[in-house]
């Protein structure tokens, strides 16, 4: 009874991620030798590769308030369009909003974010009338939600930039039976 299905998005819908998104993949090009990242960090970003923290408190306080959902393991730019594809609808995100790890940001390196997999995290879509609700659920110190976007009815997914301009992407995430 508390499913939540990735079909169920429903335009107008807040578009919302738990967590913080882009350690993992950071972890993982560090491990690949892809990267250098200060100490303190590499240790965290490898942690959360190796050892993803779920959220699986917050799955019984969203399925009452939530339309649909889907854990981040692909990339969250891939995970969105499993919603938005099952769903057939689109979405506008914000890049501004999107919780990437800080270093990510400063370094403008925003596609290790976006498309990097093995986050663990949780996106769902609800009713507006439920942000309130769902804003009372992140003052929990346990529990970090960021509302990124929303749902249209037009089926295209658009990553707004803090100019207002489409983000292009160059990797969207994972792809499973992916041939080469």
């Amino acid at each position: 009874k508390n499913a939540l299905l990735r079909s169920n998005a429903k335009k107008e819908d807040d578009i919302w991620v738990t967590g913080e998104l882009g350690l993992a993949a950071l972890g993982l090009a560090k491990l690949q030798n892809k990267i250098q990242l200060p100490h303190n960090l590499s240790k965290k970003a490898i942690g959360a590769l190796e050892k993803p923290m779920l959220h699986s408190s917050i799955i019984k306080n969203m399925s009452k308030l939530s339309h649909s959902a889907i854990d981040i393991s692909d990339g969250l730019i891939a995970d969105l369009s499993h919603i938005l594809k099952a769903s057939k609808v689109g979405a506008d995100i914000s890049l501004n909003d999107i919780p990437l790890t800080p270093w990510i940001k400063k370094n403008k390196l925003f596609d290790i974010g976006l498309s990097g997999g093995d986050d663990y995290q949780l996106l769902f879509t609800a009713p507006r009338i439920n942000r309130n609700k769902i804003n009372l659920v992140s003052k929990m110190p346990t529990i970090k939600l960021t509302r990124i976007g929303s749902i249209k009815k037009d089926k295209r997914l658009n990553i707004i930039d803090h100019k207002g301009k489409l983000y292009k992407l160059k990797k969207r995430g994972y792809v499973h039976f992916e041939t080469k």
